[in-house]
């Protein structure tokens, strides 16, 4: 990253599990419009054509853009790496809706989580450059 280069605001695209609990906190402009590459947010949705099935909590995709901050990139991936053991204990603690409100609710707090993250190693980047 250039040490010239200004902060842009922070774009939020893609994050199904983003619905719920997610932008608790953040101010709106540091959750704008999403990058024009990007695709919209989209609610989780249960059974259908294509593959699309879902299972309790609603299944992230493989992989996929999850955040874009300041230009970079955080996967789905990413999140579901970091969520994994919790979501197995939800899992075994609830069931039906309330399993899939922890289970967004984790997941949201994962992406601000690794959102926060990027944001701090991008100050010291700039700091130290």
């Amino acid at each position: 990253m250039k040490p010239t280069r200004r902060l842009k605001p922070l774009f939020i695209a893609g994050a199904t599990f983003l619905l719920l609990g997610a932008t608790h906190g953040a101010p709106a402009a540091d959750r704008s419009a999403p990058p024009p590459n990007s695709r919209p947010a989209t609610p989780p949705t249960g059974g259908g054509e294509g593959g699309s099935e879902r299972s309790p909590g609603g299944a992230l995709p493989i992989n996929g853009i999850a955040a874009v901050v300041n230009g970079d990139v955080i996967t789905y991936s990413q999140v579901r790496d970091l969520v994994g053991p919790r979501e197995k204990l939800l899992r075994s603690q609830f069931s039906g809706e309330e399993l899939i409100t922890k289970i967004k609710e984790v997941r949201g707090a994962a992406l601000k989580d690794l959102i926060d993250r990027q944001l701090i190693l991008q100050a010291f980047s700039k700091e130290h450059a």
